[in-house]
């Protein structure tokens, strides 16, 4: 029993790859309305030809844009992080 987790995700790995599903994690400063959540999936899918399962998160650090994870990759283009990125520009022009 101490190895249920273990077999219970590595036939979803399984599964998912056989059925050509990607679970994707979009994380957002405040929830994705329908129209949006829905205009992401349907891009999602046309640029990978799999089927999106989206799992949705709030973090409200971000202060807007999309944070998206999947398999072993980031897509950040959060509003956070591009001012973190001017911030060390402008540091390492004045260091």
């Amino acid at each position: 029993i101490r190895f249920l987790p273990e077999i219970c995700a590595k036939f979803k790995e399984l599964y998912e790859k056989h059925n050509n599903i990607i679970e994707v994690t979009a994380v957002t400063a405040m929830p994705l309305s329908e129209r949006l959540r829905d205009k992401l999936v349907a891009k999602l899918e046309a640029v990978s030809g799999a089927k999106i399962v989206l799992v949705e998160k709030v973090d409200k650090s971000l202060m807007g844009g999309i944070v998206l994870r999947y398999s072993d990759t980031e897509i950040d283009g959060s509003v956070r992080t591009k001012l973190d990125n001017i911030k060390a520009q402008i540091d390492g022009v004045i260091a």
